[in-house]
């Protein structure tokens, strides 16, 4: 008697549903980011800090329109300049926002395509923001209130994802002792090659 036992009748739609689930998934797109980076910054007091807002892996993009928050007692928020992602496609609308540096916050920070174009895929710059770091502090840089539209005037799905801002003295580490050794060791051979020249 074989073991290999026929396809009943009422597995056949578990076996087609399990088919177009198995499809479904392959084709559903990777999340999209729009991402601060880089991750973390460390600088020292009176510094200045510039951070990308980048968007990775998205698909279609046309439009967005964002704002930023963060702690205005560490950082100070200077200026705002469109990325080269969205002019990739052709020619866009910037609005750079507005900045609150007593709230914390830049506001509409804002760029669409212009004409008929689709949107752009991939990743890339957004925007590039500007801070000041006066004094000592730690401080989130968040992206909140997103809207991003594409090419069809359809929202996107996107997450968001935040950068950390150090101010504080920088250490500087001091050399380890072999370190300090091989120089010795380098500068002590370099002198007797000079002596038997």
């Amino acid at each position: 008697m074989p073991l290999i036992q026929k396809e009943t009748s009422y597995m056949k739609p578990i076996v087609k549903l399990a088919a177009i689930a198995a499809m479904w998934c392959a084709a559903k797109p990777a999340n999209a980011d729009i991402i601060v980076q880089p991750y973390t910054v460390n600088v020292a007091p009176g510094s200045h800090v510039s951070l990308d807002i980048r968007a990775s892996g998205v698909s279609d993009l046309y439009a967005y329109q964002f704002d930023i928050g963060f702690d205005p007692t560490v950082l100070s928020a200077e200026s705002v300049s469109e990325g080269a992602f969205l002019p990739s496609r052709g020619s866009t609308f910037f609005f750079a926002g507005m900045i609150d540096n007593v709230g914390g916050t830049i506001t509409s920070i804002a760029d669409s395509l212009s004409g008929p174009v689709s949107g752009v895929s991939g990743s890339g710059t957004l925007v590039t923001l500007k801070f000041s770091a006066p004094i000592q502090g730690s401080t989130t840089v968040d992206i909140f209130n997103l809207t991003a539209l594409n090419s069809f005037g359809a929202g996107i799905a996107e997450t968001t994802i935040s950068a950390t801002v150090n101010v504080g003295p920088i250490s500087v580490p001091e050399p380890s002792q072999g370190l300090v050794t091989c120089g010795l060791l380098l500068t002590m051979g370099a002198f007797l090659l000079r002596r038997r020249a």
